[in-house]
């Protein structure tokens, strides 16, 4: 609980390239799936998945080396598997970081490692889940921060503002007083607020969003759109289709076909892009969402925390129903 502490990770090219080889060779083996070889993969990892057991290694190595072992002597994966290296990684990573996910979620890569991939023998995976059961219990629930977030939205007049804060960006957005590029970022504001508002997406997913793709128009302009992600590309064992409101349904089709292409010179592939055209990166789109709302509505808040305001607000309209949050 409490504020994360973070720190920056040693970059992998600091470590043996056999280290870095065997990261390569992981990533292929989740990335390929045979059930009929006892070496391989029965199903495959998603590509998101692939990328958390990645960094959580290179979490792991990094911690390995901050206790004291030389970086020379990471020639292999294997070694974040050896015991006493596996309990100073744990040690370092709780003095740095707190009793957080970020630990547990290491120790459980590591482990994953050791069993499904070194295949280590039973007796050695034994020791390493005595240890990691020694880690002390997480919190159930929410952290800390977004408990003070979800309490700061009871106050009915906060939570109207947010309600209302696409239709105040897009009315912005059309005001012709406003530089070019100033327009085009309140309306993907506009825009990414209402979204997230009702299709509460991974950051991910909506910062990729491209028309054509993942939005249509099944019923032509003036029905509403449809928001889709394939199962390839999210966490859960289904397509993700959303329908989304008429008027925001508009609103998209208003931005691609007069609002970008005005401003832009092209009819936009993505729905966030440049004043040049170019798509704009995830870290450039979630960095003006957490800049908007906290000078609209005086808090700090990121594009995966309306996954739990979204959860709220089902929940005070019809407490009880966890598991229609759940399913969304």
């Amino acid at each position: 609980t409490g504020k994360v502490r973070t720190r920056v990770r040693q970059p992998q090219t600091s470590f043996p390239g056999s280290f870095r080889d065997d990261l390569e060779a992981f990533r292929g083996w989740g990335a390929t799936a045979d059930p009929l070889d006892d070496a391989a993969r029965p199903k495959a990892l998603r590509s998101q998945t692939i990328i958390s057991y990645l960094s959580a290694l290179h979490t792991a190595a990094d911690a390995a080396v901050r206790s004291g072992v030389p970086v020379a002597e990471m020639t292999s994966v294997a070694v974040l598997a050896e015991p006493d290296v596996y309990r100073r990684i744990l040690r370092q990573m709780l003095a740095d970081l707190g009793n957080t996910p970020s630990v547990h979620t290491a120790a459980t890569v590591v482990l994953i490692l050791a069993r499904d991939w070194l295949r280590l023998p039973p007796e050695r995976i034994a020791e390493l889940k005595a240890l990691k059961a020694k880690l002390p219990k997480l919190r159930p629930g929410l952290t800390q921060k977004n408990r003070e977030l979800l309490t700061a939205f009871e106050d009915k007049a906060l939570l109207a503002r947010f309600l209302e804060l696409g239709d105040v960006l897009w009315k912005e957005a059309q005001s012709t007083s406003l530089p070019r590029n100033q327009r085009l970022v309140r309306a993907q504001m506009a825009l990414l607020v209402g979204i997230l508002q009702i299709t509460p997406l991974r950051r991910k997913n909506i910062c990729a969003v491209q028309f054509g793709r993942d939005i249509t128009w099944p019923n032509g302009p003036n029905g509403p759109a449809l928001i889709q992600v394939p199962i390839e590309e999210h966490k859960t064992e289904f397509d993700y289709v959303g329908e989304l409101p008429l008027e925001l349904s508009r609103r998209l089709h208003h931005y691609r076909t007069r609002l970008a292409p005005a401003i832009t010179g092209s009819t936009p592939t993505h729905l966030f892009v440049r004043s040049d055209g170019r798509p704009k990166g995830q870290e450039s789109v979630t960095n003006r969402l957490v800049f908007v709302m906290n000078k609209r509505l005086g808090l700090h808040m990121t594009a995966h925390q309306f996954r739990h305001l979204v959860g709220k607000i089902m929940l005070d309209d019809s407490p009880g129903a966890y598991e229609a949050v759940a399913q969304l």
